[in-house]
């Protein structure tokens, strides 16, 4: 329950037989279960006033309370942050009703980002832990384009000293000014060891995976109005394991009936870092109102009333077991319709093989529907109305783009997905299903990559692909491999020569010349579904002919040796 004094949103399940009663006058007047103020037995509703509640099922514990500023202020086109602080140890925190370029951390409560809009916002602030939310309105003003002459005089970095093997953590950047006003910025970023650890542009610490303690200096340079300041910040990557202290679920909270969204699930550790992690399990409050598939997306009901289900999930790591928990509320009314995204089992298929592809419309809400649009096909191939993609036999490698257009109350989307077919393909360790949005001038394009067991698959006249070269799996309770994912760019507009560029921890494309290689992801599973996003709303003409592969290993020359890495998409 909320301890005397404390303010917030008490959830409260009236359960068929229960009786939800207000008090403000004598004798108190009584809402009995049925569709007063939104509340009924077997459902959720609101109510504002002080409660009293018959035979409740169980105490609620404490719930966190926001304590940061009730207020703040910035300017368009100013680097912004605030920090969103409350009590009871919050795993959660969100904000809504940001303006334009700002968003929130949701572990960190750090809302930040670059203002675009000027006005007066009310923020709604949000702070949650397993034992409920509360929520605390912040009044934000953001100012027209400031136009100083005032220059840089210092940098301030305030981050961790030391930091686990994969783990994430936020660095907080501010410079100081000529005059004495302080602001907060995103500089660049210089790692010692790029192979150790990695700031990326939104200021996110993350480390690689090391054997041993490793010392790593981050310098960061910031320039304006032709002054430069720089700072920098020593961690250590440490090889052991920090201990696992919280979990958090976070997804969109409200959709469509028959909607799909994305769960992400992250671990919190002692040391303050953080990593996504997959659950050991997920659990519905109703079973009736959705499911959830092997890469944490929730599809939801089809119903013509407002309803809602929790899901749950669970999480064990060195023997400490975390859960967490994320309310999704069933709305019904029509939402717009946004883009049309095509979804295949793989970007490259041998000769004369089939596979299906299915058709998502995506939202207003971020939520997604499978549906079925009017599909085109152009090369050695056909496709079906219902999306059954079948190549035709070929001897050399070719590529067959296919169209698909939705209609949905007036409003028309478009996507386009580009097959390779292989003359002579070659065995394949990785699971990759391949998510294209949008035509090829404003284009986005995501990959599911799923590693599976060296006994799984076989490699050329049968042998069997398995870990080779003299590094081996250390045992440390967690998954060892490590993801990679390069583009081989051709020359073309944005490049005189043929480069490869590898997709770094920070979600940054560093262009290699040789080992190690940047790695995107450490501590992967066998079977375990990985999301990368490469890039959205591109103009892929710039980049026409660009070949994506996606490998894992223990090492990067462990991964080459054993073969395990595959081309998942050229762009058209």
């Amino acid at each position: 329950m909320l301890r005397n004094g404390q303010e917030g949103i008490v959830k409260v399940r009236i359960e068929p037989g229960l009786t939800l009663a207000y008090i403000y006058s004598t004798p108190p007047y009584v809402y009995y279960p049925s569709d007063a103020n939104g509340v009924s037995s077997g459902s959720y509703g609101t109510f504002g006033g002080s409660f009293s509640l018959s035979a409740p099922d169980r105490e609620m514990g404490d719930i966190p309370r926001v304590t940061s500023a009730p207020s703040a202020s910035g300017s368009t086109g100013a680097a912004f942050s605030y920090r969103v602080t409350a009590s009871m140890s919050p795993q959660f925190y969100g904000a809504t009703g940001l303006p334009e370029g700002l968003t929130i951390d949701s572990t960190s409560g750090v809302i930040s980002g670059t203002p675009k809009v000027s006005g007066s916002f009310p923020v709604q602030l949000l702070a949650s832990n397993n034992a409920g939310e509360s929520n605390a309105t912040l009044s934000l003003k953001v100012a027209g384009p400031v136009v100083s002459s005032a220059t840089p005089t210092a940098l301030s970095l305030v981050g961790p000293s030391t930091i686990q093997s994969g783990g994430r953590s936020s660095i907080v950047v501010s410079a100081r000014y000529s005059d004495n006003s302080i602001r907060v910025v995103a500089p660049s970023w210089i790692s010692s060891d790029r192979v150790a650890a990695t700031v990326g542009a939104d200021n996110v610490l993350a480390a690689g995976t090391v054997l041993v303690n490793t010392p790593v200096t981050l310098t960061a340079s910031w320039t304006e109005n032709g002054a430069t300041v720089q700072a920098s910040l020593k961690v250590t990557v440490v090889n052991s394991v920090s201990a696992l202290s919280g979990l958090k679920l976070s997804g969109v909270s409200k959709t469509q009936p028959g909607g799909k969204i994305r769960l992400a699930t992250t671990a919190l550790y002692a040391d303050g870092s953080t990593r996504s992690v997959a659950p050991t399990a997920y659990t519905l409050s109703d079973n009736t109102l959705g499911s959830v598939n092997s890469k944490g997306e929730l599809t939801v009901a089809s119903t013509n009333q407002a309803r809602a289900v929790d899901v749950m999930v669970s999480y064990t790591e060195g023997g400490i077991s975390k859960s967490a928990s994320l309310t999704v509320s069933i709305v019904p009314g029509e939402i717009a319709l946004l883009r049309l995204s095509l979804v295949g089992t793989r970007g490259a298929i041998g000769s004369g093989r089939t596979m299906n592809l299915g058709a998502e419309a995506i939202y207003a809400d971020e939520s997604r529907k499978v549906v079925t649009p009017v599909w085109s096909a152009k090369g050695d191939c056909s496709i079906s109305p219902e999306g059954l993609f079948t190549a035709k036999t070929v001897i050399l490698n070719t590529t067959c783009a296919l169209t698909a257009t939705y209609t949905e109350s007036a409003t028309t989307v478009t996507a386009q997905y580009l097959v390779v077919i292989e003359g002579f393909p070659l065995p394949t360790p990785i699971q990759a299903d391949v998510e294209a949005r949008g035509t090829w001038e404003s284009y986005g394009l995501s990959i599911w990559v799923s590693p599976q067991a060296p006994s799984s698959f076989s490699g050329l006249e049968g042998s069997s692909l398995v870990a080779r070269g003299s590094v081996k799996p250390l045992t440390s309770g967690r998954p060892v491999y490590k993801l990679y994912v390069a583009a081989a760019v051709p020359a073309g507009p944005l490049l005189p020569v043929s480069s490869v560029f590898f997709l770094d921890r920070s979600k940054a494309w560093q262009r290699t010349l040789g080992f190690p290689l940047a790695e995107y992801l450490s501590g992967v599973a066998n079977d375990s579904f990985q999301l990368i996003d490469l890039f959205d709303q591109l103009d892929s003409t710039l980049i026409s002919g660009t070949k994506i592969y996606v490998g894992y290993g223990i090492t990067d020359e462990e991964m080459i040796q054993s073969g395990r890495f595959r081309l998942v998409y050229q762009i058209q």
